[in-house]
């Protein structure tokens, strides 16, 4: 399909950073605990839950709320009923679930079991008692162009017009979103998060459960989809050039280029409620594991700029082998904050 669209980037407004944590009440009157030194976006469009709610941190970093409704919490009777809690989550995304996949730990994701389970408890307790979570804006990127050799000496960033992290394996990934945040939590997306941000992006109207569950090729960079390009750097040679877009570029479909790598953030046209590149671009490393296969555990979710809409929808999963040997170059990763 040809999406010739073209989108008009309006330079985001801020308010003045939180001296104190305070809850913030929307013009909906839904509400999202901002913590001190955080910034919201007050651009129309940025600044209620429904439409995703932008925040800034102090290293200019963006995060969006996902909102996890009361309602779903019928079995949980408190904030360490850890059990129960994911129970419910499971419950409520139930149609956007992959069979066979678990939040669990193994050998190789580059923490002990207890470590793991204390990460994931705390991830747990925050979600229940502050309904919801953040995460990156943008698939997390660099400063300069990566390749095989890069290392993780980076800094990651949630911005846009970055190059995207990729050649980093799951250890790896999982480390670097450690450091985001110096008064939060920085953790790759559990699978239950991811779920539930796909389930937000349905209730919310930003995607229908089609584009969600079935065909994501309308929203996402895939080899497969066309469409008008008027910000950041695109790479037609999996990476390893970039060339500045100066007008306009049509990313092809299917031929000898259509497999292109974008710079984050590059047209609103692949984004969902201000989440950019959730659908395509690049694999995105997650915290969940394949419950049947030890020696297949290591999982990357939302499909990537190689691959095909249908085939590599945003709720789709891929999973390869030795955790601590991946490192590709259509494979990244996405941060959330509890």
């Amino acid at each position: 399909m040809d999406n010739t669209a073209i989108y008009i980037s309006i330079e985001d407004r801020w308010s003045p950073a939180y001296d104190k944590g305070a809850t913030y009440r929307d013009k909906n009157g839904e509400t999202v605990f901002i913590d001190e030194g955080f910034s919201l976006c007050i651009t129309p469009g940025k600044s209620t839950i429904s439409e995703g709610l932008v925040v800034k941190d102090s290293n200019q970093n963006e995060w969006v709320w996902i909102q996890v409704p009361t309602s779903i919490f019928v079995s949980a009777k408190s904030s360490e009923d850890y059990e129960n809690i994911e129970k419910d989550m499971r419950e409520y995304v139930k149609e956007h679930e992959r069979e066979g996949f678990v939040d669990e730990w193994y050998d190789g994701i580059g923490m002990t079991k207890v470590q793991y389970d204390e990460l994931k408890e705390k991830m747990l307790k925050s979600v229940y008692s502050n309904r919801g979570f953040w995460i990156s804006r943008y698939e997390i990127g660099a400063n300069t162009k990566r390749a095989s050799s890069s290392g993780v000496t980076d800094i990651p960033v949630s911005q846009k017009n970055m190059y995207v992290y990729n050649y980093v394996t799951i250890p790896q990934s999982q480390n670097l979103a450690s450091q985001m945040s110096s008064n939060k939590t920085g953790s790759l997306l559990f699978g239950i998060q991811w779920d539930l941000t796909l389930k937000y992006i349905e209730d919310k109207g930003g995607k229908t459960k089609n584009e969600l569950n079935t065909d994501s090729t309308t929203w996402g960079n895939y080899f497969n989809a066309t469409f008008n390009v008027t910000n950041g750097k695109y790479s037609e040679d999996m990476g390893f050039t970039y060339n500045e877009i100066s007008t306009t570029y049509k990313k092809p479909a299917l031929g000898s280029f259509g497999s292109v790598i974008l710079t984050t953030g590059a047209t609103k046209r692949n984004s969902a409620l201000n989440i950019y590149d959730l659908a395509g671009n690049i694999w995105e490393n997650t915290l969940e594991k394949r419950y049947h296969n030890q020696q297949d555990v290591g999982i990357f979710r939302g499909g990537h700029y190689d691959g095909y809409g249908d085939g590599y929808r945003v709720n789709s999963y891929f999973n390869n082998g030795p955790v601590l040997n991946v490192r590709h170059n259509d494979t990244g990763f996405r941060v959330t904050l509890f």
